[in-house]
């Protein structure tokens, strides 16, 4: 009847960039085995019924070979698909705020902080960072739409109010849909300058205007 190839499709849900190996096992012990990871553009020998290394899985589709080889010579190509599933991780690894100091200390598995700052202190910067390759990061202060932000660099010019100030931090996972979002509630205080700029009288001029006397 000839020999035919025969497909095997299989999901491997993981996170890590290798968590996958495989055995294969020979019915016939006269015959050998090869293996291909590069869709049949190279071949090497494999023992039969041991674990393959360690793979290195790519999100998406990963397509590997063995050849099942008989003693007449004749032969039959098993291919295994492994889908690898994005991660769902949406953390991040580092938040910080220029001129704040967060109460807690970041902990990824934190999600609410605070902090007050001096009037002077406004406007201040946003760095997120996410803990995943292929995540994404978006700021919002006080309620308005969220902005995007590049992981790891500096979002600036974050003007605050005088009072309460809600900073939220949105990421979302590789997987473009479990997101995470961290909240920054920063009291940023009153101006303490009770100075005048300058007088102005309706007659006359004055010769020499100091706002410190």
């Amino acid at each position: 009847d000839g020999i035919r190839d025969r497909d095997v499709t299989g999901v491997q849900t993981c996170a890590l960039p290798i968590c996958a190996t495989i055995t294969a096992t020979i019915n016939d012990t006269d015959g050998s085995l090869e293996f291909s990871s590069d869709s049949g553009a190279t071949w090497s020998a494999y023992t039969s019924g041991a674990a393959t290394s360690a793979l290195n899985l790519s999100v998406g589709v990963n397509r590997y070979e063995f050849k099942v080889i008989a003693p007449n010579n004749s032969t039959r190509t098993y291919v295994l698909s492994i889908s690898r599933l994005p991660s769902t991780n949406p953390r991040l690894s580092a938040l910080a705020l220029s001129s704040v100091t967060l109460t807690p200390t970041f902990d990824a598995e934190v999600t609410s902080y605070s902090a007050t700052i001096l009037n002077g202190a406004s406007p201040l910067d946003i760095t997120a960072t996410v803990l995943e390759t292929g995540a994404t990061v978006e700021y919002s202060l006080n309620g308005a739409p969220f902005n995007s932000m590049t992981s790891g660099a500096a979002t600036t010019g974050i003007a605050l109010n005088v009072g309460e100030n809600a900073i939220r931090v949105r990421s979302t996972a590789p997987d473009g849909v479990t997101t995470r979002t961290y909240t920054a509630n920063i009291h940023r205080e009153a101006s303490l300058t009770a100075i005048l700029t300058g007088i102005t009288p309706s007659a006359g001029t004055i010769s020499s205007f100091n706002s410190q006397i």
